[in-house]
């Protein structure tokens, strides 16, 4: 049974939890370095499992698969993999990120007073290019989801680093070891940021002004 709006509290909870959605292929050779997205999907539950304000952290399948392949090399971290009806009724931020999710997945957790964002860790642009530049048909990307937010993966930070650099190697230094500390997923700094921006987005939908 799917909750109404009348079925939550407007109040925020203790933890949050949170769904990353992710592609479980059906294919047995699907391998880690088959796409990067995985990757992120993997780092960010990692990061998001290290919060104390976290509650339950799944993994949202989107694949045609039922569980993660070997390929993965992620056995040892027991990741939670569920389907989506598994979960809606308890999910307080949904986050888009290694499958895509349609727009009727983002209306569920709307209903309920979640947050839905869209974590673009892929090469979405390039996907879009290939098919405008050999007139193939527009992908699902713009479904007609409607996200909260939509966050990425560093990618200005990282230029900024490259062509901003002292010319000078200590400077340089400085700046990588900055960078990389930026993205560390044992850096504290960093699952504050992450979390403390969640529960931000959920207190706005949840308590709106006025």
């Amino acid at each position: 049974m799917t909750a109404s709006p009348a079925d939550f509290s407007p109040r925020l909870p203790d933890r949050l939890n949170i769904g990353l959605s992710v592609f479980a292929s059906g294919d047995a050779n699907q391998s880690i370095w088959s796409s990067g997205a995985v990757q992120h999907v993997v780092f960010l539950y990692l990061l998001l499992r290290s919060s104390p304000h976290a509650g339950h952290v799944w993994l949202v399948n989107g694949g045609d698969g039922d569980a993660i392949p070997d390929g993965l090399m992620v056995s040892d971290l027991a990741l939670p993999l569920v389907r989506l009806p598994e979960v809606v009724d308890q999910l307080d931020l949904l986050i888009e990120m290694g499958a895509q999710m349609s727009a009727a997945d983002a209306d569920q957790v709307h209903a309920r007073g979640g947050v839905v964002l869209a974590y673009r860790c892929g090469n979405d642009y390039v996907m879009d290019v290939e098919r405008l530049s050999f007139n193939q048909p527009s992908g699902p990307i713009f479904n007609g989801n409607r996200f909260d937010e939509i966050w990425t993966n560093g990618g200005r930070v990282l230029l900024d680093a490259i062509h901003h650099h002292d010319e000078h190697i200590e400077e340089h230094d400085r700046k990588a070891r900055e960078l990389l500390a930026s993205v560390d997923i044992e850096n504290q700094n960093n699952v504050d940021v992450h979390v403390a921006r969640m529960f931000d987005l959920l207190r706005r939908k949840r308590q709106p002004a006025g």
